[in-house]
């Protein structure tokens, strides 16, 4: 497990991040809508509680990225899916980047990292927005669409 840790503190978080995308190729295909309890769920159970709803969710896993648990999720968009990854408690500069046909950013949003990806980088700020008042306390309800 040594040189795994190694090799995981010497390659990027977008490298890593985009890598995933390939272990789960089915999820950018996924229309049906995730419940809103689950999206819920699946946060509180990575100590990432929201408070609000960050939209319409098609697919929703507890998945291994980057040396710990994070949510992952595909939000389908008029421009196409876009895959985002929250990590709890891992706090990164916002970004933007570029890396083999995808577009991605990393922000810091609530006590973590968001990470979008995306073949059109045009949802991102909408998205990132979109998460940003989901943890916010004191908002809407947690269920349905902003």
């Amino acid at each position: 497990t040594w040189g795994w840790r190694l090799w995981l503190a010497n390659v990027s978080l977008a490298d890593q991040a985009v890598a995933h995308l390939a272990h789960e190729p089915f999820a950018l295909s996924a229309r049906a809508e995730v419940d809103g309890d689950a999206v819920r769920n699946l946060f509180a159970a990575l100590g990432a509680p929201l408070s609000n709803s960050p939209g319409a969710v098609h697919y929703l896993a507890n998945c291994p990225v980057a040396g710990q648990r994070v949510a992952h999720l595909v939000m389908q968009r008029d421009s196409g899916p876009v895959t985002v990854l929250y990590l709890p408690r891992r706090h990164e500069p916002r970004r933007d980047f570029a890396t083999v046909g995808v577009q991605g950013r990393e922000a810091r949003v609530g006590d973590g990292t968001l990470v979008l990806l995306a073949a059109d980088a045009r949802e991102f700020d909408a998205i990132e927005s979109q998460f940003a008042r989901a943890f916010e306390s004191g908002g809407a309800s947690a269920t349905g669409a902003p």
